[in-house]
């Protein structure tokens, strides 16, 4: 049997933690967006980008007492600036056209 340093570790120690945090041992998963998802303002496990994660870590899918305040996504929150953007800049050029 060969020394393990402290980087190395015995294989039957790292199946079993492997078997551990595998996403299969902990049950139905999701897709998480984040920038589409109305809980991702208060999510414990939120990130920047799409990752598969075990159910009972989403919010989506917690009983309605526990879950945090809903709100706007990211998403939506980025369409309402871009649409009142427009709208105001149509607003302004149609009020300059009526002046002519």
């Amino acid at each position: 049997m060969s020394k393990l340093d402290e980087y190395t570790m015995p294989e039957g120690q790292w199946r079993r933690l492997s078997r551990r945090w595998s996403l299969q041992d902990q049950g139905p998963s999701t897709i998480c967006y984040a920038s589409l998802c109305r809980y991702a303002l208060a999510c414990p496990s939120k990130t920047a980008h799409p990752k598969r994660m075990p159910q009972h870590k989403c919010p989506r899918y917690w009983p309605e007492v526990q879950r945090p305040a809903a709100g706007l996504s990211i998403y939506v929150r980025g369409l309402l600036k871009r649409y009142r953007g427009q709208e105001v800049a149509s607003a302004a050029g149609d009020s300059a056209r009526a002046r002519e």
